[in-house]
């Protein structure tokens, strides 16, 4: 089963797609700044239900 993402997951799914992309297809920073900003506009968009998630598993 997959978990439900946390907040502080955001920041290696961005490092991890930049790392990826730019080994296997030589993209440059301009992909790294496309994936910086729509992941972040994810976690945004999803803030409140993310952060009520992180509290109950903390629970």
């Amino acid at each position: 089963m997959i978990r439900t993402y946390v907040q502080k997951d955001l920041q290696y799914v961005i490092e991890a797609h930049i790392r990826i992309y730019r080994e296997e297809y030589n993209y440059d920073d301009r992909f790294a700044e496309f994936i910086t900003n729509a992941v972040n506009a994810f976690g945004l968009s999803d803030n409140d239900t993310a952060l009520a998630l992180e509290q109950e598993q903390e629970a």
